[in-house]
């Protein structure tokens, strides 16, 4: 991963290009516990507001999940919140 530093001052603007990467799981890995390869299937897991598990669904339920726990409330854009 290549990273690229320049400082953008006060009243500046510029602009910044992103790639994404795709992560998937062979099925191979279903020999393995979900708890020792760290991830899910999407038949292996239920959401509470995301109907497709996904990594990105999965943290930010947990987010959520975790700021309601320690604060008793949630950011107004988290997931089931309506």
């Amino acid at each position: 991963m290549e990273f690229l530093s320049n400082a953008v001052g006060p009243g500046k603007e510029t602009q910044i290009g992103v790639t994404a990467i795709d992560t998937y799981s062979a099925e191979a890995l279903r020999l393995f516990k979900a708890e020792n390869r760290e991830c899910y299937f999407s038949n292996e897991i239920n959401l509470d507001y995301h109907t497709e598990y996904s990594r990105s669904a999965c943290i930010a339920e947990c987010q959520s999940n975790m700021i309601l726990q320690q604060c008793n409330c949630v950011p107004y854009y988290s997931p089931g919140i309506s």
